[in-house]
């Protein structure tokens, strides 16, 4: 057999092949065993196609961006706010017929306002403090608000409603006094509550969007319009503002009676209200 000379060239079919076992030229070995190098390139495409895998599923465990946990944050925010509301805001109604009407309809607003501004201190930060399918609606139709959460948060805010009247329910046994009725005709309360939800959105556009953004004071702006609006309004449609506020006790009490203008007409005032401060603001 010929003996082949170190001084030759090493072959390239051998650097880039396994190490051969049965290989006896000794001065060939070393560039068998350390012939791996061919490797790094499949496990490269493979930790490529692993990363891109990942983010894959990633994405799919999103809604709208958010991960699955930051909007169940955002939604619990938004039922337990409402449900303080609806307590505080119904509770005072059922408070008032127990003291025999002691308290006026100043009374009533600033139980409203008060539980709003709260709300928006405390939930402002995590869910945006929406409190209102209304409130919502119009958010999402400027698109400062994703389309696809808008059904969860709709829930959120009926099931805290929901759950705070059946409390109110269990310890008083007299939720029907915490209903909104009309005292005026039909299409009055409806021209209130649209008027009313209208000046609610106007506001609410004005503190939460552009150069106008007032942060901590969105609270108290809010607020205080939730105040006038019952002092204006309360004493003709109720001055709802929410379709949440007329739902839950009407679903509770079992009593559905002119409840479709309280679910029509705040979302219409609400969308009207948003898109005419976004005119205007587009327009200045």
């Amino acid at each position: 057999m010929e003996v082949l000379q170190s001084d030759q060239a090493v072959p390239s079919s051998l650097i880039n092949s396994k190490p051969c076992t049965t290989c006896r030229i000794t001065e060939f070995k070393k560039v068998h065993e350390t012939s791996v190098p061919v490797l790094q390139v499949p496990l490269l495409l493979q930790d490529r196609q692993l990363h891109t895998l990942t983010m894959i599923m990633e994405q799919r465990r999103q809604i709208a961006g958010l991960s699955y946990g930051k909007v169940l944050r955002m939604a619990t925010a938004e039922m337990v706010a409402v449900f303080l509301i609806m307590f505080s805001v119904c509770g005072t109604a059922i408070a008032n017929k127990k003291t025999n009407g002691d308290m006026n309809l100043l009374g009533f607003a600033t139980a409203g306002g008060l539980s709003v501004m709260m709300m928006v201190f405390a939930v402002g930060h995590i869910s945006g403090a929406h409190l209102n399918p209304a409130v919502t609606l119009a958010f999402a139709s400027k698109r400062a608000f994703p389309l696809q959460l808008v059904p969860i948060y709709i829930l959120a805010q009926f099931v805290g409603s929901l759950v705070a009247v059946g409390v109110l329910q269990a310890l008083t046994n007299d939720v029907e006094t915490s209903l909104t009725v009309p005292s005026a005709s039909t299409a009055q309360a409806f021209i209130v509550e649209l008027i009313l939800g209208f000046n609610l959105m106007f506001v609410a556009t004005a503190v939460s969007t552009g150069s106008s953004n007032s942060g901590e004071l969105a609270g108290i702006a809010v607020g205080a319009t939730v105040i006038l609006n019952v002092l204006l309004g309360g004493a003709i449609s109720g001055a709802a503002m929410s379709p949440m506020r007329s739902l839950g006790p009407a679903i509770v009490a079992n009593n559905y009676d002119n409840v479709w203008i309280y679910i029509i007409a705040p979302p219409i005032g609400a969308l009207t209200g948003a898109w005419t401060h976004t005119l205007l603001q587009i327009s200045s």
